[in-house]
C-alpha cells in the first residue's frame, strides 16, 4: 500500500487548524468563566461556592486542555 505524503500533510495541516480553533474557543471560555467569577450577580455562600468551583476546577481544567492541545500540535 502506498501512502501519498501530500494527503498526510493535508490532514496534518487540517488537524493543526482544528487544534488552533479549539484552543481559541477554550481561551474564550476561560475569559467568560473568569468574568462570571468576578460578577456581582450573586452574593454570600452561593457566590463563594460557584467562585471556588470556577477558579479551582473549571479554569484549571481549561488550562490543562490548552496545554495538552499545545503538546499535540508540537508532535505533528
Amino acid at each position: 500500500m502506498k501512502i501519498k505524503m501530500s494527503e498526510v500533510i493535508e490532514q496534518r495541516d487540517s488537524l493543526k487548524s482544528s487544534i488552533s480553533k479549539t484552543k481559541s474557543q477554550l481561551s474564550s471560555a476561560k475569559k467568560k468563566l473568569k468574568k462570571a467569577s468576578n460578577s456581582d450577580a450573586l452574593k454570600g455562600d452561593v457566590k463563594d461556592a460557584i467562585d471556588n468551583k470556577i477558579n479551582n476546577y473549571q479554569v484549571a481544567f481549561v488550562d490543562e486542555l490548552c496545554e495538552q492541545f499545545g503538546c499535540y500540535c508540537t508532535r505533528l
